[in-house]
């Protein structure tokens, strides 16, 4: 957009951004570029589509290109690793009006049509809540932080998650950010904190047990995919066919 004259700039008016690929260097932050296009022209419209196994899974890129990794042959995607790459795409879109991006101009929708992102929706709304309800424990309780470990997940308890990330969560439900989730088979429901805290085995818990609650049911659990048996074909640096044209081209050189 960049290099558009200002005048052509100014006749934009609607740009949908469908993402099918894994990007680098924070894909969730490249939003922020938008800004000044969208200060400068306020009638135009920027919807980014994103969708979990397209663009927020692998965490890492590292390997992609590998002929082989133990990682092909991994058939779960674990719940702890999808909580990660969901926060960072809903705490980066969250920030944006905070940086500047006039509101109504962009749009993230977050792609949940399939299996597995479904169940990864419904992974970040059970985090949010309950780190609601253990916020309210703590309170209650005068009981604070133990020391982090980042040896094998990002959010190890629900103290590391993002401090208005529950918030987040429940605005994107009530339509009332610039994220929509779309695909879903059913309504969201928002949860009542207090509830979960009070009633049922929670008000019995001690410490031990909300951090056994949140591994057993937000790190540790996991959900069935082919998603890692595709990898490897999808980001390969050598394309079916590819080792043909090279040999064909040598023998045409001698």
């Amino acid at each position: 957009m960049q290099t558009l004259l200002p005048k052509k700039r100014a006749a934009l008016r609607n740009i949908a951004l469908k993402e099918d690929f894994k990007a680098v260097s924070h894909a969730e932050c490249h939003a922020r570029g938008l800004i000044p296009f969208c200060r400068e022209n306020p009638q135009l419209r920027i919807t980014r589509y994103v969708a979990l196994l397209d663009n927020m899974l692998p965490l890492s890129s590292a390997g992609l290109d590998f002929r082989r990794d133990d990682s092909f042959d991994f058939t779960h995607i674990q719940g702890g690793e999808c909580l990660e790459a969901m926060v960072a795409w809903i705490e980066e879109a969250s920030l944006l009006p905070s940086l500047g991006m006039p509101p109504g101009s962009f749009s993230l929708v977050i792609d949940c049509s399939t299996a597995e992102a479904q169940w990864a929706w419904r992974l970040v709304t059970s985090a949010a809540a309950i780190q609601e309800a253990f916020a309210i424990f703590c309170k209650e309780g005068n009981v604070g932080p133990t020391e982090r470990d980042v040896r094998q997940f990002v959010y190890r308890t629900p103290w590391d998650l993002p401090p208005k990330f529950s918030q987040n969560v429940r605005r994107i439900i009530k339509g009332e950010t610039l994220i929509r989730v779309a695909g879903l088979d059913d309504i969201d429901e928002l949860w009542d904190a207090d509830v979960m805290y009070r009633k049922g085995v929670r008000k019995h818990f001690a410490l031990q047990c909300w951090l056994d609650e949140w591994a057993r049911t937000v790190l540790e659990c996991s959900h069935p995919t082919d998603f890692w048996k595709h990898l490897h074909p999808r980001y390969s640096i050598q394309p079916a066919g590819f080792k043909r044209v090279v040999t064909t081209t040598r023998r045409h050189r001698q």
